[in-house]
C-alpha cells in the first residue's frame, strides 16, 4: 500500500518583518518524505489567531484553518505557464484554489504568490509565497506529484 502525496503546512516560531508567522508548506511524497519545503505567510501580521477550520470569523483576515483540504488544478491568470498575467490584487500569475469540507464561513482559500508583498504584505487567510521562483517550483511539485490533500496542521 502506498499512501498519496500530500501538502503539510505547519508553523514556525519565527516571524516576518509584518509580523506573520513563517510557515513551512511541504510536498511530501508517497512514501512519507519530504521532498520540499517553502518559507511561506498566512493571514495578516495583526491578525494571527490561528483557529480551527468551522471556528473562523469571516473577513478576519486570520491565518488558512486548520483541518484537511482538497487541492484544487492551477488556475492560470493569463493561460498555462504564463507568468506575466495577474489575477489581481496580491494574487500574482497562479492560483491554486484549496477547499475545506469543514470551512463553511471563510471560502476561496488558496496557494498564491504574496504578490504585492512590497507595499502590503500578507493575506487575507490563503498561503501566501514569497516570490515567484518558489512559486515555480510549487507548480513543478504539484505537476510531478499531483497532491490533492493539504494538510494544515497548527498543533491545536
Amino acid at each position: 500500500f502506498m499512501a498519496e502525496p500530500y501538502l503539510e503546512l505547519t508553523k514556525t516560531d519565527k516571524k516576518f518583518s509584518d509580523g506573520t508567522y513563517k510557515c513551512l508548506l511541504k510536498m511530501v511524497d508517497e512514501k512519507g518524505s519530504v521532498v520540499a519545503v517553502w518559507t511561506v505567510c498566512t493571514g495578516q501580521g495583526y491578525a494571527q489567531n490561528f483557529r480551527k477550520a468551522g471556528r473562523n470569523v469571516p473577513g478576519s483576515m486570520e491565518p488558512l484553518p486548520q483541518g484537511t483540504y482538497r487541492v484544487e488544478d492551477i488556475a492560470w491568470a493569463g493561460g498555462k505557464d504564463n507568468w506575466e498575467v495577474s489575477h489581481g490584487a496580491g494574487l500574482g500569475p497562479v492560483f491554486v484554489p484549496v477547499i475545506c469540507p469543514d470551512e463553511k464561513r471563510r471560502g476561496e482559500f488558496g496557494i498564491h504568490i504574496d504578490y504585492n508583498r512590497s507595499v502590503a504584505s500578507g493575506t487575507a487567510g490563503c498561503i501566501g509565497v514569497i516570490g515567484e521562483s518558489d512559486m515555480r517550483g510549487i507548480v513543478r511539485f504539484l505537476r510531478q506529484y499531483d497532491p490533492r490533500i493539504l494538510k494544515v496542521d497548527w498543533g491545536l
